[in-house]
């Protein structure tokens, strides 16, 4: 498993082996192993990424950049996605692909909803790896993760 944390926002400290750790931790729980990128930024870099890749002119909190494409691929954690009964990657180990995180709103969303800012990162950490395992909204209700 292998986790790279980039933090590219300064307005805000995070320990960005705490981030790997809590990434770790989700995507052992999940029964998953690959590999996954987070990054950290502020409001208007995760606004620029909303509206080139997904066409919405407005910050969010969270996206996730699968390398996968839904349907076209199942995970398995015994040979990493498979694609057409054949293993897509060589080992069990997958590329995920790609979670950004905006820690302004991560910070903003944290005070709205009454909680710290570690307990937001946490729940935008686990958002974002769920998405890129393939889990819908709804499907991540359900999930104990």
């Amino acid at each position: 498993m292998e986790i790279l944390v980039s933090n590219l926002q300064d307005k805000i400290k995070l320990s960005r082996k705490w981030v790997k750790d809590i990434a770790s931790r989700i995507l052992k729980k999940a029964g998953a192993d690959g590999e996954l990128s987070i990054v950290l930024v502020d409001n208007r870099y995760i606004r620029r990424l909303n509206r080139k890749y997904r066409h919405k002119d407005r910050v969010t909190d969270v996206l996730s950049f699968p390398l996968v494409k839904r349907g076209q691929a199942t995970f398995s954690k015994k040979a990493g996605y498979k694609k057409r009964g054949r293993s897509y990657f060589s080992d069990t180990s997958s590329l995920l692909g790609d979670v950004v995180i905006s820690v302004e709103r991560a910070r903003a969303q944290a005070k709205e909803y009454g909680h710290s800012l570690n307990e937001e990162i946490f729940i935008l950490i686990r958002h974002g790896i769920l998405h890129l395992l393939g889990y819908t909204h709804r499907q991540m209700e359900n999930i104990p993760v």
